[in-house]
């Protein structure tokens, strides 16, 4: 790998990041025990701002019309991106949040908080490195579930809790190299819905990004991702990622959410295998 390319990467990412509003959001409190589906073993997480998430499955299929092909696009080619993965983590400002019932194996006892995301993108320009695309629709949801059962292989478990927050994606920007397997971008989500009974105050925006990582075994035995199973040329890859979050009193809620879209990512972040 030339170390050109991975600066170039890195600069890259650094420029989707500037979009979000500060370093740190707004702090908000969760009660999952106020959950409709609670089973008394819910945690009262009193002042956080981001959610961590584990490394998670995305699979990239490319659509019919595109002249080029996944690793070697041409401007104007679309692509739909599908993300699935869960919260490992509650954090204040980089600080881990006591949330014992929190559970991250996916049986057991606790409850499990799961991530959805579906993405559309278009590329915009392509160079010998890689190439940049826009990002225009989509939409996101996040689940509680008071019995833990997300399962990769079996690409269940993701959606069958109850429903914390939901959104479309509007915007948003990538960059890819993939002769480096290497990719960063950010998507941004209005929050339509969200369980006002649990946050505290009600959610208004959040951001957030996720990465790729192919050098983790994320996407080890997966042959579909959200219900859609892999085809000839589709990308299957792990994702890193987090959710940061902003409460502020307006009705309208934006949510960041970045997720690579392509390949390997060499500006590795901590976070759970599959």
């Amino acid at each position: 790998m030339k170390k050109t390319r991975l600066t170039a990467l890195a600069s890259a990412g650094a420029l989707l990041a500037m979009a979000a509003p500060g370093a740190f959001a707004q702090n908000i409190a969760a009660d999952y025990n106020n959950s409709a589906v609670s089973d008394g073993d819910g945690d009262i997480v009193a002042a956080f701002n981001l959610y961590d998430l584990a490394v998670g499955a995305t699979l990239i299929q490319a659509a019919a019309t595109n002249v080029g092909t996944t690793a070697a696009p041409v401007i104007g080619d679309r692509f739909t991106g599908y993300y699935q993965s869960y919260v490992t983590a509650h954090q204040l400002d980089g600080v881990v949040q006591n949330a014992p019932g929190l559970n991250t194996s996916g049986f057991g006892a606790g409850y499990e908080i799961t991530v959805v995301a579906q993405f559309e993108e278009e590329v915009t320009s392509v160079s010998a490195g890689g190439y940049t695309s826009a990002i225009t629709g989509g939409s996101a949801s996040m689940y509680f579930d008071t019995s833990p059962d997300f399962n990769f292989v079996s690409d269940v478990g993701f959606t069958d809790g109850e429903l914390l927050l939901s959104g479309n994606v509007v915007s948003g920007g990538a960059v890819s190299a993939p002769l480096l397997l290497s990719g960063f971008a950010q998507l941004d989500i209005v929050v339509q819905s969200q369980n006002s009974a649990i946050f505290d105050p009600d959610i208004a925006a959040a951001q957030g990004i996720f990465t790729l990582d192919l050098r983790s075994n994320a996407v080890n035995g997966i042959t579909s991702v959200g219900g859609q199973l892999a085809g000839v040329g589709d990308q299957l890859l792990g994702a890193d990622g987090n959710l940061q979050l902003q409460a502020v009193p307006v009705p309208a809620a934006v949510w960041l959410l970045g997720s690579a879209v392509a390949g390997l990512v060499t500006l590795r972040r901590r976070g759970n295998a599959v």
